[in-house]
C-alpha cells in the first residue's frame, strides 16, 4: 500500500508539471517493470486518479496564473471567442478529446490550454480518464508481461531525456504561446491564419 502511495505522488507530480516531465506511460512502464505489482488493476485506477488530479491541477493553476494574472484583456477576449465555440460544439469537442486521449501524446498542453478557455473542466477530464484508463491498461499489464521475459536496464528507460525530449517541450511552451496568438474569430469564421498583436 505504501508502494502505491509513492507511485501515487510521482504520477500526481509528473501531471502538475506543465513542461519538462516525462510521459506518465513511460513511468508505469518503469515501475511495473522494475517492482512486483500484486495487483495491477488497483495500479491503474491509483494511476489514473493521479494523473486526472494532476492535469487538473494544471489547468486550474494557468487559469489562475497565466489567464487571469499574465493575459491581457484583448488576449483572454480572443481566447473567449474559442470558448464559446467550444461550447457550442460539445460533441465534436468530446470526440476530439477522447480520441487524443487514446494516444501516448503528452496532454499537459491540451489541459493548459484549456484552462485558459476557461470552459468547465469536466469536459475534458471525463474523455480524459476514458482515454488514459485504455491506454494506461495497455502500458502496465503490457509491462507486466515484458518484465517476465526480458531484464530492461534502467538507462535504457531514460533514453527519452535526449534531445529530441528536450526539442518537443520547447515546442509545446511555442505552442501554449502560439495559441494565445492566434486570432480565432479570423481562424473560425473566415478559416484564416492570423496572428494578434
Amino acid at each position: 500500500m505504501y508502494d502505491l502511495l509513492i507511485a501515487f505522488v510521482v504520477i500526481f507530480l509528473d501531471n502538475i508539471a506543465p513542461v519538462f516531465a516525462p510521459p506518465t506511460w513511460m513511468i508505469l512502464s518503469f515501475i511495473t517493470l522494475n517492482y512486483p505489482i500484486s495487483n495491477l488493476f488497483l495500479f491503474v485506477v491509483v494511476a489514473l486518479a493521479a494523473a486526472t488530479l494532476g492535469r487538473i491541477c494544471l489547468a486550474l493553476l494557468s487559469r489562475t496564473i497565466i489567464r487571469k494574472r499574465l493575459l491581457g484583456k484583448s488576449a483572454i477576449k480572443n481566447i473567449d471567442y474559442l470558448k464559446i465555440y467550444v461550447e457550442k460544439h460539445k460533441k465534436i469537442s468530446f470526440s476530439v478529446f477522447l480520441i487524443f486521449a487514446f494516444t501516448p501524446f503528452p496532454t499537459n498542453y491540451l489541459f493548459m490550454a484549456y484552462g485558459l478557455t476557461n470552459l468547465k473542466l469536466i469536459r475534458l477530464v471525463i474523455p480524459f480518464m476514458i482515454g488514459r484508463a485504455v491506454s494506461y491498461s495497455f502500458w502496465i499489464y503490457a509491462s507486466a508481461e515484458i518484465s517476465k521475459t526480458i531484464v530492461i536496464k534502467s538507462s535504457q528507460l531514460y533514453s527519452f531525456s535526449s534531445i529530441y525530449f528536450v526539442v518537443t517541450q520547447l515546442l509545446i511552451i511555442f505552442g501554449l504561446y502560439l495559441f494565445t496568438k492566434i486570432h480565432w474569430k479570423d481562424l473560425i469564421e473566415n478559416k484564416k491564419l492570423k496572428l494578434i498583436k
